[in-house]
């Protein structure tokens, strides 16, 4: 109900500039046309959100369970842009 550290309750809570992230990584995802899936991280400082780093192949395990060798695409995709 709360977090550990910050002692922030989660019920009620506002991500502060949620939708100028999400149109930050649209607008960076565009940039990787290569890739359909891009784990973003995404810091929100006091002045807005931050691009910590792009993860290419990110956490697949929901759509490796319906499309199985959707890893391997991307990884192929990824070395042939090296």
């Amino acid at each position: 109900d709360r977090h550990p550290d910050s002692g922030v309750v989660f019920k009620g809570y506002s991500i502060p500039y949620y939708d100028q992230a999400l149109e930050l990584v649209r607008n960076m995802h565009q940039s990787f046309h290569c890739f359909f899936l891009i784990g973003w991280d995404i810091a929100i400082s006091e002045t807005g959100p931050r691009v910590i780093e792009g993860n290419p192949v990110g956490e697949l395990l929901y759509e490796q369970l319906f499309f199985p060798h959707m890893k391997e695409t991307f990884l192929s995709c990824a070395a042939s842009y090296r």
